[in-house]
């Protein structure tokens, strides 16, 4: 599991015994299956503490007592201890090109129920809405027996403002505008987090690596749209606007004339995002996927060279991104990610090429990390953390 029990409680006004209690219920989830003895040898604390912890635990159904432990002494066999992770779930929401995905999660970030239902390219605010209310009944239908529902995490691409809770504009559907969550989730009676998918993302990277906290850290995605998040010392910045390094609906170039999805001409997304490459790949791949998983899958099946010409110049436009990204920020290391970079030749040229722009004192300084976000893990879990956090916090205070 990914999330730090430890720091649930963080340096608020808890007592030490709050802090115990979180410590034990930590080491259960990290060990699997313990008893009482083993916890008191790893944390060093009193066996009255550990008991007493692990009672009221047990009494929230977050740890669960198991089959006897006999350990071939004599004397009482031990009962061993594991943790419930079913007890807490969260419902994460993201989009997948056309899709509107919905997954059922557990504590321990195992996924329960997987759903998607499809949303066509000119639905508006409305059909999303139903889409939406039928998703969350039916992964509300698949809870687990006695579980409990921390929230809704949602994660979107576009621009997205989480403190009035709408989702104002994004490349995909363009007839669905300032969409508000608020009657879907005052339905639904549970919390929600409503975040954009990029920050979501970096938050994700940041909590799993955490050597990414030291300095500034720049994620850019290159898929069926193009954006950045950025990081300084650990925390993701943000806009009270809900727009953040909109760099894919910026023009880098005077020659660019084609009408973005935003209504602008000549973004950095008609040269490069794959809404805008995928019809010209279809002349010479009919078949060709516009879903970022597909499509990184059917890449690597085709003769390159068919496309090469299409994707060189994205390319050269995704270079001159980074490079205006780096020049603006100048982060210690760069994450990347997408359908794209999944193809090794596309990877070691952006590198090669990156460095070439940027100024020669920064070519050993900055570090491109490629990585590959399978299944939206980074979304799906990125969204649903703080909820996660929030629902455990009454849980570990000491009654």
């Amino acid at each position: 599991m990914l999330i730090d029990i430890e720091s649930v409680l963080g340096n608020g006004s808890y007592r030490i015994k709050d802090k115990e209690k979180a410590r034990v219920f930590a080491t259960v989830c990290h060990e699997g299956l313990t008893t009482r003895k083993r916890l008191v040898e790893i944390l060093g604390i009193r066996p009255t503490t550990v008991s007493n912890s692990i009672q009221q635990l047990v009494e929230d159904r977050l740890v669960l007592e198991q089959d006897l432990i006999n350990s071939g002494r004599q004397g009482r066999p031990e009962i061993s201890l594991g943790p419930n992770f079913d007890r807490i779930c969260a419902i994460a929401l993201v989009t997948v090109s056309q899709k509107i995905r919905g997954v059922l999660i557990n504590l321990g970030q195992q996924i329960l129920a997987d759903e998607s239902r499809e949303l066509d390219r000119e639905a508006g605010n409305r059909a999303l809405t139903r889409v939406l209310e039928d998703l969350l009944q039916s992964l509300l239908d698949k809870k687990p027996p006695g579980s409990e529902v921390a929230g809704i995490g949602i994660s979107l691409p576009g621009d997205v403002n989480g403190e009035t809770e709408r989702w104002l504009f994004n490349a995909r559907w363009k007839n669905i505008r300032n969409f508000s969550f608020r009657k879907i989730a005052d339905n639904t009676g549970l919390p929600f987090r409503l975040i954009r998918m990029l920050d979501a993302e970096l938050g994700y990277q940041l909590l799993e690596h955490p050597e990414y906290g030291k300095g500034g850290t720049l994620l850019f995605h290159w898929g069926f749209g193009i954006g950045a998040a950025y990081a300084n010392q650990g925390t993701v910045n943000r806009s009270t606007l809900g727009s953040f390094i909109e760099i894919g609906h910026i023009s880098l170039a005077g020659n660019m004339r084609k009408t973005c999805t935003c209504g602008e001409v000549g973004c950095v997304e008609t040269e490069a995002a794959l809404w805008s490459l995928i019809e010209e790949i279809r002349r010479i791949q009919p078949d060709a996927p516009e879903d970022e998983t597909l499509f990184s899958g059917y890449l690597s099946t085709i003769p390159y060279d068919q496309v090469s010409a299409i994707l060189e110049r994205a390319k050269t436009t995704i270079v001159e991104s980074l490079n205006v990204l780096y020049r603006m920020f100048y982060p210690d290391r760069i994450l990347i990610y997408g359908p794209f970079t999944d193809n090794p030749s596309i990877e070691s040229e952006l590198k090669d090429q990156f460095r070439q722009r940027i100024p020669s004192f920064a070519r050993n300084k900055v570090r491109l990390v490629i990585f590959h976000d399978r299944n939206a893990a980074g979304k799906i879990f990125g969204s649903t953390l703080e909820l996660f956090r929030r629902s455990l916090q009454d849980y570990l205070v000491v009654h």
